[in-house]
């Protein structure tokens, strides 16, 4: 849906997409594999631990959705997990511990994702039922590219290969994927499914 307004008149005039569906963007951990979001949220659980700060399977899980990077950050600006890190650390965390961190955290999902590749039940099924009506599969992720190659490659050799692929690396503001419009704006333009009605309701939600 979009909205046209203009100053000089007293109206206002609303589109709505009538078409059928073209197309339906999944996201990866969580959705299609890895029930339960664990590959990720171990990597995190790790890579704090690195630093010498526990944080909880629920803090790591916490902003799950997002850029990896950002991720981190969410979970530092957590209080608990603040007043641990001041107190192994000696100070406040900055955006170079992030960056560090993040160094960290890239290779390691690297090495464990290939593990957590295998569609979730009902995935395939689902998939499939979508194509045989001429939908298009999309998918975005809160990894990098680096991380989606390989779990591409991996859960390809189960059955599962979307017709494209959109990681947060490849999105504004850190790719937060929690508000979609962007990666499931390129989703669309990558499998040539953007109709002008879609384009601008991509206009009018900025």
């Amino acid at each position: 849906m979009s909205i046209w307004t203009n100053n000089r008149y007293e109206y206002r005039q609303i589109r709505r997409y009538q078409g059928s569906v073209k197309a339906v963007v999944f996201d990866w951990a969580g959705t299609v594999v890895d029930c339960g979001v664990f590959s990720p949220m171990n990597t995190f659980v790790k890579i704090f631990a690195k630093e010498g700060v526990h944080i909880s399977e629920s803090e790591a899980r916490g902003p799950m959705g997002i850029h990896k990077r950002a991720h981190i950050e969410k979970i530092l600006e957590l209080e608990e997990v603040h007043d641990r890190w001041v107190k192994v650390r000696g100070a406040p965390p900055t955006a170079t511990d992030v960056d560090r961190m993040y160094a960290h955290f890239v290779p390691i999902q690297m090495e464990a994702v290939a593990d957590s590749a295998k569609p979730i039940d009902g995935v395939l099924e689902t998939v499939a039922a979508l194509r045989q009506r001429g939908i298009k599969i999309g998918s975005c992720t809160g990894y990098p590219m680096a991380v989606v190659n390989i779990l591409k490659e991996e859960a390809a050799k189960f059955g599962y290969a979307p017709d494209c692929y959109v990681a947060a690396d490849e999105v504004l503001a850190h790719g937060i994927i929690l508000k979609h419009q962007e990666p499931n704006t390129k989703n669309c333009c990558r499998i040539a499914v953007v109709t002008a009605i879609v384009q601008s309701a991509a206009i009018g939600q900025k």
